[in-house]
């Protein structure tokens, strides 16, 4: 069975979230994504392919205490990057002079006492609500690759040409 190739004029269009064959199902994000790879390696088209999570969870991670040491170093930092920053873009249009490399630095020690303010001002109406910092990640329980449902049967071949490791035609 030879695959529709992908200079026709053929609409691979579907809606993911209710639509879609599911061909496969993973655990892990990275063994759905090289599952694909191998199905458009195998020259399916990658328009009619989506990788959807199902059981979806928010983890929050904690990872310490509020630090108004840690937040204000955070702005310093910022500071002296746009400091650097600077100084490349303006040294560059202007031959590097020593006034024009001061002037950057000045910016940048007045974004980065600016930068000191608003992280720790940030932190401090944190603090109101909770007493740690935290960061947030969403994460899928599977992960099923769905392909248009008029394509379903086409998966097989393309994933079989794909994983044999031949090469998609221009």
């Amino acid at each position: 069975m030879a695959l529709i190739k992908r200079k026709e004029q053929v609409s691979y269009d579907f809606d993911p979230l209710f639509e879609g064959a599911a061909v496969m199902s993973f655990q892990y994000e990275s063994q759905a994504a090289e599952y694909v790879s191998k199905l458009v390696k195998g020259d399916f088209p990658a328009e009619a392919i989506a990788i959807r999570g199902t059981d979806l969870y928010r983890i929050e991670k904690v990872t310490g205490d509020i630090n108004y040491a840690k937040e204000a170093w955070k702005g310093i930092k910022q500071g002296f990057y746009y400091a650097i920053g600077f100084g490349v873009v303006f040294g560059f249009l202007d031959g590097y002079s020593q006034a024009l490399l001061t002037l950057a630095l000045e910016i940048g020690i007045g974004y980065g006492c600016f930068m000191v303010i608003v992280e720790v001002f940030d932190a401090w109406l944190d603090s109101k609500s909770k007493n740690y910092e935290s960061f947030t990640e969403l994460v899928a329980g599977r992960y099923e690759v769905l392909v248009n449902p008029d394509l379903e049967n086409q998966v097989h071949d393309a994933f079989i040409k794909g994983a044999l490791g031949a090469k998609p035609e221009a």
